[in-house]
């Protein structure tokens, strides 16, 4: 418990110092959309002038096209990668300043945004695990320390009655990482603190399909095609209603004679009557024409529009929209509904 206590406190003073909320809830809104998201684990200086570091989490942008794993594997956390990709965009002259011996040749990808800027160049990071033997030793107390951390207090935990009694070696994994371009490697392989690749995936719905792929998917997807009929239908009936004639009255000369300037102004003037001159053997003048609804494209819309619901796993019911329902209790069941379709 007391270990518990203690790693529990030292993530959220990771999450506080990172401001890991806004990551998450960035990571959230990006799972509505497009189902991914995620962020990555970095170690920085705590101050400028210090020797130490921290951990903090950070986000990576337009990580749905700038991080690949290998499709071996097969967990949503991805802890069970052996590798990565992480290909990004970063100016000329930061590129210079860091290998001013690369050629300057970007990576070849057509993921990243076409409108890429000329004074960008794309680099990538693998990050790829190496195994390795670690060696533990078992004490007294039932305590387990690495060996290469038990040998500086050896002789402080002797001396509080705390002996060895046993050692083993265990299978584990360093991360390493190695920088590259378009063209070749820009840097030696660089170990880091990691036992697992530190760029986590965020997933929104997940799974891995047949062909051992993954597969993933946001709110959106499934709302892209009510949508567009809803828009389709929307469109013609605004088209049919914009392209029809307004209604209009249909007189002869003889009846409009003397009368021309009330008749122009019928639509914005306050006149209690509209006088015309009769004729005879005509009829008085009638209001014929204008825009007609059409029935189909209401109809399709109204369909359209329940698809548009019933895709989304939410309808009136679930959103407590239900006049039937005046139960207040009757109106959260059915919302806890949506939410379990919709989580």
């Amino acid at each position: 418990k007391d270990l518990a206590k203690l790693r529990d406190g030292l993530i959220r003073n990771i999450e506080n110092m990172s401001n890991a909320v806004e990551i998450f809830n960035h990571a959230s809104r990006s799972n509505v959309t497009s189902g991914i998201d995620g962020c990555r684990v970095v170690t920085e200086f705590v101050e400028s002038d210090s020797m130490d570091k921290d951990l903090l989490i950070v986000p990576l942008a337009n990580f749905l096209n700038r991080v690949w794993y290998d499709r071996s594997s097969g967990k949503q956390d991805r802890s069970d990668a052996d590798f990565c990709w992480d290909v990004q965009a970063i100016p000329a002259h930061e590129y210079e300043e860091r290998w001013p011996k690369g050629s300057g040749t970007s990576v070849s990808t057509l993921q990243l945004r076409s409108d890429r800027r000329l004074d960008e160049v794309i680099v990538g990071e693998f990050l790829y695990k190496k195994p390795t033997d670690i060696e533990i030793v078992q004490m007294s107390d039932g305590k387990v320390f690495l060996a290469e951390k038990y040998e500086p207090v050896k002789d402080e935990l002797e001396a509080q009655g705390i002996t060895e009694t046993g050692r083993r070696i265990r299978k584990g994994h360093i991360v390493y990482s190695r920088m590259f371009d378009g063209s070749d490697w820009l840097e030696e392989e660089v170990d880091t603190i990691f036992e697992w690749l530190p760029i986590v995936p965020i997933y929104g719905n997940f799974r891995i399909d047949e062909d051992n792929r993954p597969v993933y998917y946001g709110v959106v997807e499934k709302l892209m095609d009510p949508q567009r009929s809803v828009n389709y239908y929307g469109s013609r009936d605004l088209e049919e209603v914009a392209l029809s004639p307004r209604a209009k009255y249909w007189l002869t000369q003889k009846q409009a004679v003397g009368h021309q300037d009330t008749l122009a102004s019928m639509n914005t003037n306050q006149d209690p009557y509209q006088l015309y001159n009769h004729v005879a053997e005509h009829p008085y003048p009638q209001q014929q024409g204008g825009a007609q609804v059409n029935q189909g494209l209401q109809v399709g819309q109204a369909n359209a529009s329940n698809a548009l619901k019933e895709a989304s796993g939410l309808p009136p019911a679930n959103m407590g929209a239900n006049p039937m329902m005046q139960s207040g209790a009757a109106i959260e069941l059915q919302q806890s509904k949506g939410d379990t379709g919709t989580i």
